[in-house]
């Protein structure tokens, strides 16, 4: 995304066609953030930057709370919303035909699964919902880094809401979740080309790990 509260991570890549060829996801950078092993440290590690920005209060013009099946649509135009900002920036990022419908069905799974949730933020007074964060717990294979870890796989917010403790507050809150779910650390991706949003996840506590490399194939 173009500013740092606005956060997209990758979007599941057989939602999106690039260049009409199958090929790999764009680069991106991988970044992970552990999760401390003792309970009463995990909190308190999560809220050093975003203490005082979620609590729900007279201050804050926001709430954050599980999204429900009738926030499909509102969902999947933010999602729209994410992708055309990701394509601006990278002509690589192509929506394919049936991804919105797909994207839809892919919600509507992770909504009803025990393993994932779906956060969406709306005003306070009402209003469409100006945010939303998927999150899912993850098992690795037992060869390496073995044990659950929180994956986090889309987030975005509206240019308008951006900068205003939106993205830290449902970060904040999915980290919680996949603390108390006893995963050891949280991954992402973060496209290259979108330094604003990389900038805003170090801010969040993390750093980076793998480096996703990518090269299109010429058509056979």
């Amino acid at each position: 995304m173009a500013l740092g509260a606005a956060l997209p991570a990758w979007s599941p890549p057989d939602l999106i066609a690039i260049r009409e060829t199958r090929t790999r996801p764009p680069r991106i950078v991988g970044r992970v953030r552990r999760i401390d092993a003792v309970d009463a440290d995990r909190t308190d590690k999560l809220d050093v930057r975003v203490r005082n920005e979620e609590r729900v209060s007279d201050e804050q013009p926001f709430i954050v709370r599980d999204a429900r099946a009738s926030d499909r649509v509102r969902i999947g135009v933010l999602w729209r919303e994410l992708m055309s900002t990701h394509r601006a920036l990278d002509s690589r990022f192509v929506i394919a035909a049936d991804g919105p419908e797909r994207y839809a069905r892919h919600v509507h799974e992770m909504i009803r699964s025990r393993d994932a949730r779906v956060l969406v933020a709306e005003p306070c007074d009402g209003g469409e919902i100006v945010g939303y964060l998927l999150g899912e717990v993850q098992m690795r294979a037992p060869i390496a880094m073995p044990g659950a870890y929180g994956f986090i796989s889309d987030v975005y917010i509206v240019e308008s809401w951006r900068r205003a403790g939106v993205g830290t507050a449902l970060v904040r809150e999915v980290c919680r979740w996949f603390a108390a779910r006893k995963a050891v650390s949280v991954e992402l991706y973060v496209a290259d080309a979108n330094p604003a949003a990389g900038a805003f996840w170090r801010l969040m506590g993390f750093e980076p790990f793998l480096r996703l490399m990518h090269l299109d194939l010429p058509a056979v």
